[in-house]
């Protein structure tokens, strides 16, 4: 109970409270509990023992003493830097996905002037061996984008509409230009880059209607068919009479291109009519 204040005494209504609460609830002192050491005076061990024992309620420690530096930072006060916005969605794996949309051009220079040739530490490196550098360089490019985007909580707009189509435009690049090479017959490249295109409108119609298409495992497996297949012809490229097993390679790959590019995109098809 709230004692009766004198005449004349003002006190908050904070002082009160703290004063009640420190005449009804006193801590029993529990001398079994503290260690004792007998090298400590009695009247310092009583002093440790009051300042151990004194009321929470009336004077609660805080999370840091006052002369230590507090271990909460308070980052939401603080001004954070924004990046402009042009450079907001340029991150790494961004990056890459325009590196991989640069290596087109190159490849396409590189296959169709059939240059460089050059002698490098004794070794020929003729246009073939470039050429294939650069398609796995892009190739690489492809797989490593979509896992840094994936792994550093990177994923943008800018990433996902421009992965597929760097992706599309590097295959068609590579077999149109091998189709003037006289590589690859024009109505094979027809149903592979008429599939890779009809693929993306479908799910771009999906997006607009609010439902994602998500790639199959025969289209994932399409892909490293078609650039193996586009690897394996650019190697035998200048070596079709001396290495005839490099060509019956590169067509079992072709047709197997063709092929699971006709069955996956059934199977998109399937899944859009079904939605």
């Amino acid at each position: 109970m709230l004692s009766v204040l004198a005449p004349g005494t003002h006190l908050t209504f904070a002082q009160v409270c703290s004063t009640s609460v420190t005449k009804e609830y006193r801590l029993s002192p529990i001398s079994q509990q503290i260690p004792v050491n007998p090298g400590v005076p009695i009247g310092t061990r009583r002093a440790i023992f009051l300042l151990d024992f004194r009321p929470k309620a009336v004077c609660p420690e805080a999370l840091t003493p006052p002369y230590m530096k507090s271990i909460v930072s308070l980052r939401w006060l603080k001004p954070q830097a924004r990046r402009p916005r042009r450079l907001e969605h340029m991150n790494l794996p961004n990056s890459l996905t325009l590196l991989r949309i640069f290596f087109i051009p190159v490849l396409i220079v590189i296959l169709l002037t059939r240059s460089p040739n050059v002698e490098l530490w004794g070794y020929t490196m003729h246009f073939e061996v470039w050429g294939v550098l650069i398609l796995l360089l892009a190739a690489a490019t492809d797989w490593a984008d979509g896992y840094l985007a994936r792994r550093r909580l990177e994923v943008t707009t800018l990433g996902i509409l421009l992965d597929p189509i760097a992706d599309k435009l590097l295959i068609s690049a590579a077999f149109i230009s091998l189709v003037d090479m006289h590589l690859v017959k024009a109505w094979m490249v027809v149903i592979i880059i008429g599939r890779e295109f009809t693929v993306l409108g479908l799910r771009n119609i999906a997006s607009a209607e609010g439902f994602t298409i998500e790639a199959s495992t025969l289209g994932k497996t399409k892909m490293v068919l078609q650039v193996c297949a586009v690897a394996v012809l650019i190697a035998g490229a200048g070596h079709r009479a001396g290495l005839p097993w490099l060509y019956w390679l590169a067509q079992a790959l072709l047709w197997l291109v063709v092929i699971s590019a006709l069955i996956s995109a059934a199977q998109y098809f399937l899944r859009f009519w079904s939605h």
